[in-house]
């Protein structure tokens, strides 16, 4: 935000968006991993330490679902981690990206 934007948002210019209801919850939570993916080991260990559960699908285990996880984040890459709240919105986050996975786990 700029200082004027930030001005006119103290002098009552600028409305910030109200956010209508709390939250919505988290309902689950998929990783697709490997074997030798450090990342995903990262991803795991997050999660663990919030006390989060979540279902790990380990790509080198379960070959078939390799087709599954491509096709949800469009590249071969792991760690994908896919959010589902209460509403059936998902979030997929491809790597470990802190900036994005903790809001969208909070």
């Amino acid at each position: 935000m700029t200082v004027v934007a930030f001005d006119r948002l103290r002098q009552g210019f600028l409305k910030r968006p109200k956010v209508q209801g709390g939250p919505i919850m988290v309902k689950n939570i998929t990783i697709f991993t490997t074997n030798t993916c450090a990342y995903c080991h990262m991803v795991k260990k997050y999660l663990g330490i919030k006390g989060i559960n979540y279902e790990e699908v380990n790509l080198d285990e379960h070959p078939n679902r390799q087709a599954e996880a491509m096709e949800i984040s469009g590249t071969m890459t792991v760690p994908v981690t896919v959010v589902t709240k209460q509403d059936e919105t998902k979030e997929v986050i491809i790597g470990y990206n802190l900036a994005r996975l903790a809001p969208a786990v909070a």
